[in-house]
């Protein structure tokens, strides 16, 4: 009735599993014990957030995807009995969690459970206190989902999940989803040809916000990379450098590694291919290390590019090949994992 998983997990039989559930309800404390569950791997995951946003985040990215199921139970769980304290700890380190696998459309798919479940919740209730509370989660969840979607492509619905997370941050001010949802508005303008309307973005949170650290190096970032869309590779390059010397100062693995990526597009357009190729390896070896295998995929790409330039097409042919193949791969857990889902 109980079984050993070969990850060393004990899993129950499924008629066992029924028959203790339908004797916790006869009980009365099956909610009792929901509010424990969910307590639990939500703080379990919680607790994660600052190593998961570390320079070597890969013993909490191990640790959180051990105990996977039990966590995406527990929000699951959580976003159905609207279980807002739970959501709003576990919040950060779901988006962080997925971020560094990559698993981008799974955590789309529960931000977007969670945001209509409270979307709901808000045209329900009457209380003033609790509705500010909601409203400031929501934007929040939303500003979640949009940048998930952004990622994935998908601009048009991502642009309008952002103003409507900025709607609700006019009504109730947060702060730090307004520099997120400044920057996304940045990122997705700058994907349209918008350059000017993104650099507007960015003026305003320079000009109008308290920023820290990590949020600065994310300007700096999104800056490089509106350089680098319209062709100033020089600018590009010294935003880039000054987000980079920030993830360094504060240890945060999968930032650095967004600007290495960056900056070895940076070098391939310069014309400096030994620099490209030392960036792309670099990112190599950080993407397999945190285990993402689509920063993996984007790592070889780059570097079958680069041999390409340097002339050694043996070596282009086998990383643009590792690319292919890992892409395909990717595309068909993707699947998997959603006819499951």
């Amino acid at each position: 009735l109980l079984r050993v998983a070969p990850d060393g997990q004990l899993n129950m039989h499924e008629l066992l599993r029924q028959f203790a559930a339908e004797r916790l309800k006869a009980q009365g404390v099956t909610e009792k014990i929901n509010d424990r569950y969910c307590a639990y791997y939500l703080s379990f995951l919680a607790e994660r957030e600052a190593r998961l946003h570390g320079e070597q985040p890969q013993t909490a990215l191990a640790e959180v995807r051990y105990e996977w199921e039990n966590v995406r139970q527990a929000w699951e769980l959580a976003t159905e009995q609207r279980r807002l304290d739970d959501l709003q700890q576990g919040l950060k380190s779901l988006t962080r969690f997925c971020s560094l696998r990559g698993w981008i459309n799974q955590c789309s798919r529960m931000t977007g459970q969670a945001s209509e479940a409270l979307n709901r919740l808000a045209a329900q209730s009457e209380r003033p206190a609790e509705m500010d509370r909601v409203k400031r989660l929501l934007s929040r969840l939303l500003l979640a989902q949009a940048a998930m979607l952004v990622n994935l492509g998908n601009d048009v619905k991502g642009q309008a999940l952002c103003q409507q997370a900025l709607a609700l941050i006019q009504e109730v001010p947060d702060s730090q989803a307004r520099v997120e949802a400044g920057l996304l508005l940045s990122v997705l303008y700058r994907m349209q040809g918008h350059f000017e309307a993104a650099f507007a973005q960015i003026n305003d949170l320079l000009s109008g916000s308290t920023l820290l650290l990590d949020q600065r190096a994310l300007i700096y970032s999104e800056l490089g990379e509106i350089f680098f869309a319209q062709g100033d590779m020089a600018e590009a390059e010294k935003n880039f450098r000054a987000a980079l010397a920030i993830y360094q100062q504060i240890e945060d693995a999968i930032g650095r590694g967004k600007v290495i990526h960056s900056l070895a597009g940076v070098s391939y357009n310069r014309g400096r291919l030994e620099e490209a190729l030392h960036f792309s390896l670099e990112f190599l070896e950080l993407s397999r290390s945190l285990g993402n295998q689509s920063s993996e995929a984007s790592a070889l790409s780059n570097l079958g590019r680069v041999y390409m330039a340097l002339g050694d097409k043996a070596k282009s042919k086998s990383y643009l090949e590792g690319a292919l193949n890992l892409s395909r791969e990717l595309g068909d857990r993707q699947e998997e994992a959603e006819n499951m889902m």
